[in-house]
């Protein structure tokens, strides 16, 4: 069985739907200039492969972004209605929404989701592949310096009362990843692959986690096994060395007179 995965990420501007796309992928596969809908692969560890379909969703009406406004749109309708076709099928593993958090730490979640969310296959959708990344790593830091310093941002969230916010949260069964775009915090790489752990373990439901676990400790156990190696051939080599020098001794003691000294 393939261990690659395949993930449909959507946001509704190219920033940051890019820079978050491309940290999945591990490569500047994408760039700002493009189609609203493309499509990447990436190397993960043991010669696995991500498959990243990227897709912009259209921004509310007028620059506002007040759902009441665009939800009941035929655009939100449309879209919604492509999400749910494009992650029909069985080899998409995982469906990543972008949440973005504003400066008073209310959320904005895609009218188009929140479509999504309206309808039973949606529903269903979601709980069984989404995951959200929340957008704003660094306004989260900073209300927790001002207020809670024990707070996380798992309880950040459950907290949340932005309209629709919990019912999605509580759909992807608290499946959230705060993105690092701050700069500050983990680096891209643990980001990355705390991400593929997550829809590994989480979404797809631990057979990918289980498989690449074990080939994770079969690598470990190979390079032990390597060193054990080197090291015994060093045994060796040391010790015939020793046993060399200590049977030249033997037979230094044992050697027999000269000729000459015999005749005498």
């Amino acid at each position: 069985m393939s261990t690659d995965l395949s993930i449909w990420i959507y946001g509704c501007r190219t920033s940051p739907l890019i820079p978050i796309a491309n940290r999945v992928l591990g490569s500047q596969e994408f760039t700002n200039q493009g189609p609203e809908e493309r499509r990447g692969i990436g190397s993960l560890r043991h010669a696995r492969k991500v498959r990243v379909a990227i897709k912009t969703l259209p921004v509310p009406l007028m620059g506002s972004f007040d759902d009441d406004l665009f939800v009941g749109t035929d655009a939100a309708h449309r879209f919604g209605l492509q999400i749910l076709e494009n992650t029909k099928y069985a080899d998409v593993n995982a469906v990543i929404i972008i949440v973005h958090i504003f400066p008073d730490f209310s959320v904005f979640i895609p009218p188009a989701v929140l479509h999504l969310m309206q309808d039973s296959n949606g529903r269903g959708v979601l709980k069984e592949k989404g995951l959200l990344i929340m957008t704003g790593r660094d306004r989260f830091l900073d209300a927790r310096r001002e207020g809670d310093f024990d707070l996380t941002f798992l309880n950040w969230c459950r907290q949340n009362t932005t309209a629709g916010f919990q019912d999605l949260f509580q759909l992807v069964k608290e499946r959230c990843v705060l993105f690092d775009d701050a700069g500050t915090g983990c680096t891209p790489d643990t980001w990355r692959n705390e991400l593929i752990e997550m829809i590994d373990r989480d979404v797809v439901g631990g057979t990918h986690f289980i498989s690449v676990k074990f080939q994770d400790v079969e690598m470990r156990i190979r390079e032990v096994e390597i060193r054990l190696d080197e090291m015994q051939r060093q045994i060796q080599k040391k010790t015939a060395s020793e046993n060399m020098q200590v049977l030249r001794a033997v037979l230094k003691d044992l050697k027999l007179p000269s000729d000459s000294k015999e005749k005498k």
